[in-house]
């Protein structure tokens, strides 16, 4: 079984509210990953020594 394929078929059986619901989670979770990236710049910034603080979270 491919799971692509499964998860066509799945997709079609969701219902539009579902779809809908599923699209926004993504949606926010997205923006999430981009405040978080914006607040670790925003660190960078102020210390000036990223490489003190632990690198990369």
């Amino acid at each position: 079984m491919h799971p692509c394929s499964t998860q066509v078929v799945a997709t079609g059986v969701l219902s539009f509210q579902e779809k809908r619901e599923l699209t926004l989670d993504r949606q926010s979770s997205s923006l999430r990953q981009t405040l978080q990236q914006a607040q670790w710049s925003f660190a960078i910034l102020m210390d000036r020594e990223p490489s003190t603080q632990g690198g990369h979270r």
